[in-house]
C-alpha cells in the first residue's frame, strides 16, 4: 500500500484550475443510488494525447445536490449519524480510454479541521488508499469525513460535524512522478454554517437583548 503526503502549496499547485466550473460530467456518477453526475466542480485536458476529467462537489448525505456559487459549496453543521456530517463529498476521476492510474499520479486534498487553518489540510495519492484500486480508468466515491478510515491517512485531525467553517476539498492529476506542472486541478470549498439557534432560543435571546436595551435608556434618562 502506498500512502504518500506531498506539500503541493494551496496558492500554487491546488489553486483553481483556469477551466474549471461547476458543471455536469461527461460520465454517470455511478456510485450508490441517487448520486447524480451534476453540480461537479469540473477540470478538463484534452491536450497532448490526454483525456482527462475530474471533478469534486459536496452534496446533502441521504438528499441530493447542493447548488455551488462559484466553487463553494454551502452546508450546515450537525450529524447525519453519530460523528457523521450532514454533507458528502463526491469525487470522479476519468483519466481517458486506454490511461489508468498506473499512468498518472492523483492526489486528493482534504481539510479535517477547520479550526486549524489551512496547514492541517491533508494531501495524499489516491493510489494505494481504500479508495483506489490499481489499474482503474474511472474512479469514484461519495465519502463522509467522519468515516474512521481517514485516520490511516497523512495530516489526519479528529473531524468534528458541529465544526462550522471552510473546508477545503480538491483534486489534482500529475505525469506519474512529478509534483508540478498539473495536467487538471478542480479545488471547492464547503462553506459550513452554525447549527442556528431554536425559535424558543432565539426568541428569548431576543427578549434578553430588547431589556437590556431598554435598561441602558432608562439608565440615560436624565431626573
Amino acid at each position: 500500500m502506498r500512502i504518500t503526503s506531498i506539500l503541493l502549496g494551496t496558492a500554487t499547485a491546488l489553486a483553481l484550475g483556469s477551466a474549471a466550473h461547476a458543471s455536469t460530467l461527461d460520465i454517470p456518477f455511478s456510485i450508490g443510488s441517487g448520486n447524480s453526475n451534476e453540480k461537479f466542480t469540473i477540470d478538463r485536458n484534452n491536450d497532448a494525447g490526454n483525456d482527462i476529467e475530474i471533478g469534486i462537489k459536496a452534496k446533502k448525505r441521504f438528499v441530493g445536490d447542493i447548488t455551488p456559487v462559484g466553487n463553494v459549496y454551502n452546508a450546515q453543521a450537525g450529524d447525519s449519524d453519530p460523528g457523521l456530517a450532514i454533507w458528502n463529498i463526491d469525487w470522479s476521476v476519468d483519466l481517458g480510454a486506454g490511461k489508468t492510474i498506473d499512468d498518472y499520479d492523483v492526489y486528493l486534498t482534504v481539510d479535517f479541521n477547520t479550526a486549524a487553518g489551512n496547514s492541517d489540510v491533508s494531501t495524499f495519492l489516491l493510489d494505494g488508499t481504500p479508495f483506489l484500486e490499481a489499474g482503474q480508468q474511472i474512479n469514484q466515491q461519495s465519502q463522509n469525513l467522519g468515516f474512521g478510515f481517514w485516520a490511516v491517512l497523512p495530516n489526519y485531525q479528529p473531524f468534528d460535524p458541529f465544526a462550522p467553517g471552510e473546508y477545503e476539498i480538491g483534486l489534482t492529476v500529475f505525469d506519474q512522478g512529478a509534483t508540478t506542472g498539473a495536467l487538471a486541478r478542480a479545488q471547492a470549498f464547503v462553506n459550513v454554517a452554525p447549527i442556528p439557534l431554536p425559535p424558543s432560543l432565539a426568541l428569548g435571546a431576543l427578549g434578553l437583548g430588547a431589556l437590556a436595551f431598554a435598561g441602558r435608556r432608562a439608565r440615560r434618562k436624565p431626573a
